[in-house]
């Protein structure tokens, strides 16, 4: 029921809340129902009973500072919105559903801290995003603690209850694939992380286009570079129809800006549910947004 689709930066939607709810379902299968214990020094989620004693506590490991603190401190908005409407509902098997943030600062030290904090929640359950740096620096820690990627983050606007949440990657490659199809669009040009996210959002676009016999030219990138105007410029001197942003938090500023500099127009799709309100804003330093920006996401929206 939930539904992927290729959205314009200004087009908004509104489908069943499904995906939380599901991840957060999760949370009473690995507590067993349970609760209580001590608590980590990490931020609790506002209206959350945190000093309720039978309160069903979940760590989450999010970016809240550093490189990845648009991404993480919208995510945590969107966590905060789902826990409410959990909590409203009766909870969890009756219990109330509290989720301690811990802010990574965008890095595998401030990972593995958070690791370390969470050690004392009697739930074995922490949420996180698993490609990213903070979160890789947290699972040699957590043992055979459960991690599953949640992202929950606000679309534009804020105030509301209408959020986005990421998918699989071959989900929404195939989103992107359909509309390249339906433009009459052959060639596309792709900016890639060298980490994880990045590598895993150009694999699955490799195997979804190739037999769509859509031409995919890859350009990689740092996660840490400053400029990458010689990787746009071996794009556009490839004829890529539509460029594809492989990334995830900074780096895709760092794009759009190079962007700007070589004065392009060519349409740009940021891959992993990345168009947030945060993100919109902050490209306003970075030269303004390109006038033909995309996304691609899930869109849901909660029970008021």
């Amino acid at each position: 029921m939930t539904q992927i689709g290729l959205r314009r930066r200004t087009r908004r939607g509104a489908f069943p809340l499904l995906v939380l709810t599901a991840a957060f379902a999760l949370v009473a299968t690995a507590c067993g129902g349970g609760g209580g214990g001590g608590s980590s020094a990490a931020s609790p989620t506002p209206g959350s009973s945190a000093g309720a004693q039978n309160a069903v506590k979940v760590g989450a490991i999010v970016d809240l500072t550093g490189a990845s603190s648009v991404l993480g401190t919208t995510t945590r908005e969107g966590g905060n919105f789902a826990v409410k409407q959990i909590n409203s509902q009766g909870g969890i098997d009756g219990k109330q559903l509290q989720v301690d943030y811990c802010d990574t600062r965008s890095g595998t030290v401030g990972g593995s801290q958070c690791a370390d904090q969470f050690s004392s929640l009697s739930t074995p359950l922490v949420l996180g995003m698993a490609a990213l740096p903070g979160t890789q620096g947290a699972l040699p820690h957590l043992g055979s603690d459960f991690v599953p990627t949640v992202l929950p983050v606000l679309f534009p606007k804020q105030g509301t209850n209408v959020f986005q949440t990421t998918s699989q990657e071959s989900d929404l490659i195939k989103t992107f694939v359909d509309a390249m199809q339906k433009a009459h669009k052959t060639k596309v040009g792709v900016m890639y992380t060298t980490d994880a996210t990045g590598t895993a959002q150009l694999n699955a676009l490799k195997a979804g286009a190739g037999p769509a016999h859509i031409t995919v030219n890859a350009q990689p990138m740092s996660p840490g570079a400053t400029d990458v105007t010689t990787q746009l410029v071996q794009l556009r001197q490839a004829g890529s129809d539509v460029l594809f942003l492989a990334t995830l938090g900074n780096p895709t500023n760092v794009i759009l800006s190079s962007y700007h500099t070589l004065n392009l127009s060519t349409p740009v799709v940021v891959g992993a549910g990345a168009v947030t309100n945060g993100f919109l804003s902050s490209l306003q330093s970075a030269g303004g947004i390109p006038s033909k920006l995309y996304g691609l996401s899930n869109f849901a929206q909660g029970s008021t």
